[in-house]
């Protein structure tokens, strides 16, 4: 069939350039006749034959103005300007028509079968108008012409209008104008062509048009204004009339006012987001044209939705819970309802977001980027865009293992980054972005922080990145906290910054690994946090800073009691401790080896020394036969800073022995009479009594 219909086009495009003198019937030929007013001829196998001639003529097949004729050519050679031949019957016109009047052709529910083997079989020089309910069967390649020297053109207003297998063009153009303002065209190939190099155009306002062809060709040429009708193939935009968009409506290809598209696919348009979406094929993309408004949506495809710098509004809590691989571009999002998300992934899928602004305005837990569902695996990539949850919500928030890389961004909320439990072995990696949450709130419940980690394994990689905390209410703000997590990794460069007005870093445990510029390191030290030395601009936190000091061991004085004795360990439990810090409490570990701290004291008992707090653990009633055994002490100590509850355990054993502090009483010079003899007395009995 394609083969077929391909011969024909190439034999009509020869016929073109051929001169009258081939045996070949042309339109061009015709034309060229008219303009030098010849009588036209037409040229086949049969020399200077009547162009009008028909064959099976039926009684009275055609009526004009009330009179019959017996055939249509007698119908047309008798009919005036404005006058319309009525069928009457079914007739076929096999050889050459010439409409060099205005006329109209009422197919009166009958059929008009035209079967010219090698050219157009109704070719039109004035006006030809086609109306009424009925049938024309374009049965040989070339169906309806409009010569060059056209000076009207064709309208059809109805009928239905079925190409054969060997049609190739229904109707073509050299000259004129076409309208279609109804019917049907079924064709498998052309049902208009408006041939280039020609001065013609095609108006179609109405219509059913299928092509059964393979290729998409039902409209060829150049001029054609399309502002209604269905087809079953996609329309080229150039082909729409001005003001008019391509679009797919209910299982059919139609034009749709521009004004009224806000979502293209493929260069056709859409009056919703939901149809564009239905209608979108895996690898496409949506292409926004005007701002919107959107309930929730599920993305399903892996598709590409390019905002063009329009912004879409959600209108329910979420606005897009995302099933499948999907990227967002050039858009904005504004989500102003309670519990607000943007971008809600739900399965492990890879999500881009570039250029885009995410804005959540309510005042009641906002996500503008929720990672969740029940899988691991989420890979989310944001370039060039700006993520704001506003004072009462996360930028980005996760519930499962994700990687999420984060490049020349802004991300803000009451907490930027949310890494929940649930996350364990996530990995956010910063380049050149600013993290910052602002904590405008009060109550002793309202402390948060610019990046939270409540998972374990999880490690966050900056780069050139800045990480801010406000606290702008009376509660504190940490830039970073890392909730006391087993195998939590922070590794800032250089070239990386933390600001904050009340708090730097919280959670750190023993086993964390926490590198940060050296510029923050004094900041961390006030904070009581013990850094290395720096290395390539960076400090590597090593643990807590001591915030007591061991003062020794000492003997209470017994007068003339050696059985038994108390052994006391002094420590100043807030010596080193930061400038606004304040204890919360403090105890002690203690046993008989450094690697058996089985029992604990909490301490109660303080007294002052130089504005300093001192405390003692006393251990009362060691029998004689101990005065020579180690007892081990381990200071813990709790205190708060910038709303910040830490714990240092004192990184120094401390032990002594009775035996050790009696002998050196005995040897100080400066001690009392009577604390020498007490001490003496010591050592006495248990030489007598236990050696």
């Amino acid at each position: 069939m394609k083969g077929n219909i391909c011969k024909r086009i190439l034999a009509f495009t020869v016929a073109l350039t051929m001169t009258a003198s081939l045996n070949f019937t042309v339109i061009a030929q015709e034309i060229s006749d008219l303009v030098n007013n010849q009588e036209a001829q037409v040229v086949s196998n049969v020399a200077n034959e009547d162009v009008n001639e028909q064959t099976d003529i039926t009684e009275d097949v055609c009526e004009v103005n009330g009179v019959k004729y017996p055939s249509f050519a007698d119908a047309l050679e008798n009919a005036q300007d404005g006058d319309t031949i009525k069928l009457l019957a079914d007739v076929e016109i096999a050889e050459a028509v010439k409409i060099q009047r205005d006329i109209t052709i009422n197919l009166n529910n009958k059929t008009m079968s035209l079967t010219r083997p090698d050219n157009y079989s109704i070719v039109i020089y004035d006006t030809l108008t086609i109306e009424g309910e009925g049938n024309v069967n374009c049965e040989g390649p070339y169906a309806i012409g409009l010569s060059t020297t056209c000076t009207g053109g064709l309208t059809v207003n109805g009928g239905t209008f079925t190409g054969s297998e060997d049609c190739v063009y229904m109707i073509g153009a050299f000259a004129g104008k076409v309208t279609i303002n109804g019917g049907s065209f079924t064709t498998p190939y052309c049902v208009v062509n408006c041939f280039d190099g020609y001065e013609t155009e095609c108006e179609i306002t109405d219509g059913e048009f299928e092509i059964t062809g393979e290729e998409n060709t039902l409209l060829l040429g150049h001029d054609i204004a399309v502002s209604g009708g269905t087809y079953n193939q996609p329309l080229s935009p150039d082909y729409c009339a001005e003001g008019f968009a391509p679009t797919y409506e209910d299982g059919v290809y139609t034009v749709m006012n521009e004004a009224d598209a806000v979502c293209e696919v493929n260069g056709v348009s859409y009056p919703s987001f939901a149809d564009a979406l239905e209608n979108a094929q895996d690898g496409d993309t949506i292409k926004l044209l005007a701002d919107i408004s959107l309930s929730e949506t599920e993305i399903t495809k892996n598709v590409t939705i390019n905002g063009d710098g329009h912004t879409i509004t959600g209108t329910t809590e979420k606005t897009f819970r995302v099933f499948a691989n999907a990227s967002f571009e050039n858009l904005t999002i504004v989500n102003s309802k309670a519990n607000a998300r943007c971008i809600d992934t739900r399965e492990a899928v890879e999500v881009s977001i570039t250029n885009c602004t995410l804005t959540t305005t309510s005042k009641s837990n906002n996500q503008p980027i929720t990672i969740g569902g029940s899988e691991n695996g989420t890979k989310l990539t944001i370039t060039d865009t700006t993520i704001s949850a506003g004072v009462s919500g996360y930028g980005i928030i996760s519930f499962v293992e994700s990687d999420v890389e984060i490049t020349d961004s802004t991300v803000e909320g009451y907490g930027a980054i949310y890494v929940k439990d649930g996350s364990d072995g996530s990995e956010y990696t910063i380049t050149n972005s600013t993290i910052k949450s602002t904590n405008v709130h009060s109550g002793e419940t309202n402390s948060f922080g610019t990046i939270v980690i409540e998972a374990e394994d999880v490690t966050v990689n900056t780069v050139n990145s800045d990480i801010v905390a406000d606290a702008q209410g009376d509660q504190p703000q940490v830039a970073i906290s890392l909730g006391s997590m087993n195998g939590v990794a922070l590794n800032m460069d250089k070239d990386s910054s933390i600001e904050s007005n009340s708090g730097y870093l919280s959670g750190y445990e023993e086993g964390q690994t926490v590198s940060v510029p050296a510029t923050v390191a004094d900041k961390l030290a006030d904070e009581g946090y013990a850094t290395t030395d720096a290395t390539d601009g960076v400090v590597n936190v090593d643990g807590y800073a001591d915030v007591a000091s061991f003062k020794g061991g000492s003997l209470r004085i017994w007068a003339e009691h050696y059985e038994t004795a108390d052994i006391r360990f002094r420590y100043i439990i807030d010596d080193k401790l930061p400038e606004g810090a304040e204890i919360v409490s403090w105890y002690w570990n203690y046993g008989v080896s450094e690697d058996n701290l089985a029992f604990r004291a909490d301490g109660v008992n303080t007294d002052t020394l130089d504005g300093k707090t001192i405390s003692n653990l006393v251990l009362t009633d060691v029998k004689a036969a101990n005065y020579k055994n180690n007892i081990y002490t381990q200071l813990v100590v709790t205190y708060t800073i910038n709303g910040n509850e830490i714990t240092v355990v004192d990184d120094q054993i401390c032990s002594r022995n009775i035996y050790d502090i009696a002998t050196a009483v005995v040897n100080d010079a400066n001690a009392s009479e009577a604390a020498k003899a007490y001490a003496e007395g010591l050592i006495n009995y248990y030489a007598e009594n236990v050696e």
